[in-house]
């Protein structure tokens, strides 16, 4: 688990230590299934457990600051006071005896001023101390989100009340290494893989997954809710930052991934990218360097950086045209296509878990693309140079999945070139 720097607010993830303290006595979440995890796209998760009915699905993420139900910012809800006791009676239901019941408008008084999802707050107040009924939640401590403090003798925060407890999960929340910068995390996977990254052994998945769980019954109790944040649905590649994909001239287009490179949302993994894109600013051409051929970029390279970007994540390229050996016309050397590398701070490249998570995620948004950014070619074989059948089966071939046909299509020899990096091209 990262730590801040001052090393005093940190939420810890007590599941992994189950013989410290009863962590929940309820809602306890499933085991996912292979298909279940390869559900979980753009930092956007589609619950349906396995066995479970068509109607429990839901959309858990989407871009901060516009308010959509299951992301990690305030929500928008025409009736605060009506989210207070959907909280409320969520609380009193699950842990009648929880202390918490009575801090229902605590919550979302916190929410509002730190611009923090309560139900949010409520799901890890949950997972970590049982709504403050166990452990370092209940009196005197008061510690309901198990918030470290190295300078403290048992290496856990102490608050003088459970209302204090609570606030400090808030800003914990909303400090530089979640929602504020310059993490500026958007979406709920963003920030529990910080919060409880799967490198350090959590189940970072089955937390997301436990989270949603509570958002649903608390966010699916409400009523009159704008038609734009329904309970149920969300737009089948996510919701972009802006709702459209980007038209500009190119060489708008290149300077916009340019200045991304200043907030920490797009990294040139290989500098020869950042040389091709400020080509286009200038309106140099970028025919004669390595293999390339082509002018400028093709417009959908650049829009789709950009989507990509707008829903959430954060992403490096290693190769445009410039910097790549010679492909073919229709690929790199014509400037039709980008190898994404790096994926919310998850390198490709490595054998990590969470290189794992984040490749399954990018190529399950890679799938649900908008029809104007459809993909002629995905080539996904895995991560860290190992194989990986989830992110193969998410592969794409003249804009549909070419399962089996892939190897075929592609040669085994190149599928095994991208399993440190995934190929996207028009």
């Amino acid at each position: 688990m990262k730590k801040l720097a001052n090393t005093k607010r940190i939420l810890y993830l007590s599941l992994a230590f189950v013989p410290l303290f009863s962590i929940f006595q309820f809602s306890v979440a499933h085991a996912l299934s292979d298909a279940d995890i390869q559900s979980i796209y753009n930092d956007t998760v589609w619950y349906n457990p396995s066995g479970g009915s068509i109607n429990s699905s839901f959309c858990l993420g989407g871009p901060g600051g516009s308010g959509p139900l299951y992301g990690p910012s305030f929500p928008q809800v025409p009736d605060t006071a009506a989210l207070a006791s959907a909280i409320k009676t969520y609380i009193s239901t699950a842990l009648p005896s929880s202390p918490m019941v009575v801090l229902a408008e605590a919550y979302v008084g916190f929410g509002v001023q730190y611009n923090v999802n309560p139900a949010l707050v409520v799901a890890i107040t949950q997972k970590e101390t049982s709504l403050a009924t166990t452990g370092y939640g209940t009196s005197p401590k008061f510690n309901i989100g198990n918030i470290r403090d190295s300078n403290d003798s048992t290496g856990f925060a102490s608050y003088a009340s459970y209302e204090a407890g609570l606030e400090a999960i808030y800003k914990n929340l909303a400090s530089g290494l979640y929602l504020g910068p310059p993490s500026n995390d958007t979406t709920i996977s963003q920030i529990m893989n910080t919060y409880a990254p799967p490198s350090d052994k959590n189940d970072t998945v089955g937390y997301i997954q436990f989270i949603g769980d509570i958002m649903k019954k608390i966010f699916g109790s409400l009523n009159d809710l704008p038609t734009t944040v329904t309970t149920d649905s969300c737009s089948s590649g996510g919701t972009s930052g802006n709702g459209v994909v980007d038209n500009g001239a190119n060489a708008q287009l290149a300077q916009k991934l340019l200045d991304y490179q200043n907030t920490g949302q797009y990294s040139c993994d290989n500098i020869g990218d950042c040389a091709d894109l400020q080509k286009i600013v200038s309106g140099q051409s970028l025919a004669g360097s390595d293999g390339c051929q082509a002018t400028t970029l093709d417009a959908h390279v650049l829009k789709l950086l950009l989507y990509i970007i707008g829903n959430g994540f954060k992403v490096g390229t290693y190769a445009l045209c410039g910097d790549h050996s010679f492909d073919s016309p229709g690929g790199h050397s014509g400037g039709f296509a980008v190898d994404i590398s790096t994926v919310n701070g998850a390198s490709l490249a490595q054998d990590t878990p969470q290189a794992a998570s984040e490749g399954l995620m990018i190529d399950q948004f890679l799938n649900n693309l908008p029809p104007e950014l459809h993909l002629s070619q995905q080539i996904s074989y895995g991560y860290g140079e190992q194989y990986s059948q989830p992110m193969a089966a998410l592969q794409q071939y003249g804009g549909k999945l070419c399962d089996t046909n892939c190897v075929s299509i592609y040669t085994l020899a190149v599928e095994n070139q991208h399993k440190n990096h995934i190929h996207v091209g028009f």
